[in-house]
């Protein structure tokens, strides 16, 4: 028995997204004004979300409905636990202003 697309292409569209991220923001802290700072941080996340949007659709193309709707669980899952790591984990440290 063969893992179900759903299943597989959850977690890779979820590693994508992820490098997507890291790249997206190393980028986005190269931004000199903090207009161009903030609008480029709201593009790179709503393009994240599209991203993972379009890997539970072809997930429901290629292996049907089920495998569209465990797509979206196994992402829905992830990002539960990560919201939920996030919160017991305390605020984010506080950077240091450049001298």
């Amino acid at each position: 028995m063969h893992p179900s697309p759903g299943s597989c292409s959850a977690p890779a569209g979820g590693l994508l997204q992820r490098l997507v991220a890291v790249f997206d923001q190393r980028w986005i802290r190269k931004a000199s004004d903090p207009v161009k700072q903030v609008a480029a941080n709201l593009f790179e996340a709503f393009g994240r979300i599209w991203l993972l949007a379009g890997v539970i659709v072809l997930s429901a193309v290629l292996g049907g409905r089920s495998d569209g709707l465990t797509a979206s669980v196994v992402i829905l899952a992830a990002y539960s636990v990560a919201f939920f790591i996030r919160l017991m984990s305390g605020p984010p440290a506080r950077r240091k202003a450049a001298a």
